[in-house]
């Protein structure tokens, strides 16, 4: 089984099992899978992620954008799916990402002010309720693969593994870039914003840099941003327990 999910209507599911995890250990399909706007699914996906084993959706996105494009299904949920917002972004990263300067700083940025609200996104993961966990955004892409990034780590995937699950939504969010390109009739504009969408390794890995430069690892930078030292272990175990 391949980890790229065919739910209609989305582009950019994908498991986050079946990557080595050191020690002869491999993240566990249908446990965790990053996605972009849930709101998007088709009955037809509806019924592919209660297929899938899904029990608890993660809404990464800002309270307004709840508002912008809701979901429905957060309203109704399916029987026996939980849905829970935890946005990602801060109201002190917001204001900050005003300022060129600080923007410059990259995903860094949210990684140092968006510290607690990372945290609480992988305790929801951690403390989920059996069954699979969908965590999502918009375009599944930057917050989720914030996430993503962390929790593979956690796990012990090497660093080149987890670069290669960040770039790898490119490939899928094709047709939502040339969406987001339709309107713009200028060449130079449009080549300008389609060069914006590439995603880029270092991205992902001056995020883990400062995670380990600030914090040692991964674990010191969750505790430090709220989580126990048991929701650690729960979060490991369910990634990579194939019991649990």
């Amino acid at each position: 089984m391949g980890r790229h999910l065919v739910w209609p209507d989305l582009l950019n599911a994908r498991d986050l099992g079946g990557f080595a995890a050191g020690s002869g250990k491999r993240t566990v399909m249908r446990r965790v899978v990053r996605a972009d706007n849930l709101n998007k699914l088709a009955p037809s996906g509806v019924a592919a992620l209660i297929a899938y084993g899904v029990r608890t959706v993660i809404d990464l996105r800002d309270p307004r954008e709840l508002v912008k494009f809701p979901n429905p299904l957060a309203a109704t949920p399916p029987a026996g799916v939980t849905f829970m917002s935890v946005p990602l972004i801060s109201e002190v990263e917001w204001e900050a990402a005003r300022d060129p300067a600080r923007r410059a700083e990259g995903y860094v940025l949210t990684a140092r002010l968006s510290h607690a609200n990372i945290a609480r996104a992988i305790a929801a993961v951690s403390d989920a309720s059996a069954g699979g966990v969908v965590i999502h955004c918009h375009a599944g892409k930057e917050r989720t693969g914030i996430v993503a990034a962390l929790l593979l780590s956690l796990a012990g995937a090497p660093d080149e593994t987890v670069a290669a699950d960040w770039v790898a939504s490119d490939e899928y969010l094709q047709p939502l870039y040339e969406e987001w390109l339709a309107g713009e009739t200028d060449h130079a504009i449009r080549a300008k914003r389609a060069e914006g969408f590439i995603t880029h390794a270092e991205h992902i890995l001056d995020v883990l840099s400062f995670v380990r430069r600030e914090h040692g690892d991964v674990d010191g930078y969750l505790v430090a941003g709220g989580l126990t030292v048991d929701q650690l272990g729960r979060v490991r175990r369910r990634l990579l327990s194939s019991g649990g």
